[in-house]
């Protein structure tokens, strides 16, 4: 075990850790998410990282809608970096995975955009998940083409709308096996030799 160990520090390996950062459970209230000859209103959820983090799924579990819907990850809610982006048409719940998408540590934005002609919502949350990172109490929306995006606070009824984030973050996983065999040898070379010049 204390070999092990060694064996561990030596190769400068670290423990990944989980990142789920989210929101779910429905509390009862929805928020409309369409771009049709009705209406027009985008959404977002803000949420925040404490450490770079290799995303593996994303998901936005209250969403759905008819017709198409752009997912975007960015760092801003107009004119910032978008790190990943996926669209689905007639979405219900949907859920990204497979992904190996790495965000730094900092604030992002997950955004569900309909594409005229598109009407949907989006279900707000009764509790939230934040291993490695945090949620924003509320969301933000715009009515509007090129309006000004307006955040409704956690005074309000609406609470965080529901999304998962998740991955891990802190780390690399154990070296494998041969990693671990390849170094004891050395290092049982290495003392073997340091034997043979002492004597």
């Amino acid at each position: 075990m204390v070999l092990l160990a060694f064996l561990l520090m030596a190769t400068g390996a670290t423990f990944a850790s989980t990142v789920d950062v989210g929101a779910s459970g429905y509390n009862g209230k929805s928020w409309a998410n369409e771009n049709d000859s009705d209406g027009y209103q985008q959404l977002a959820q803000q949420f925040t990282l404490n450490q770079s983090s290799d995303i593996t799924s994303i998901s936005l579990a209250g969403q759905s809608g008819t017709g198409t819907y752009d997912y975007e990850i960015s760092n801003s809610l107009t004119g910032g970096t978008v790190y990943w982006s996926d669209s689905l048409t007639n979405p219900s719940g949907p859920s990204f995975s497979g992904l190996d998408l790495n965000l730094g540590a900092g604030t992002y934005y997950l955004l569900s955009l309909a594409q005229y002609p598109a009407t949907g919502g989006w279900n707000s949350s009764s509790s939230v998940v934040e291993m490695g990172g945090t949620v924003q109490p509320g969301f933000w929306y715009v009515n509007g083409l090129g309006g000004t995006w307006s955040y409704v606070s956690s005074n309000n009824v609406y609470t965080p709308l529901q999304f998962d984030i998740s991955g891990t973050t802190g780390g690399q996983t154990v070296p494998e096996p041969a990693s671990i065999v390849l170094l004891a040898s050395g290092l049982v070379s290495l003392g073997a030799a340091l034997r043979r010049k002492l004597r």
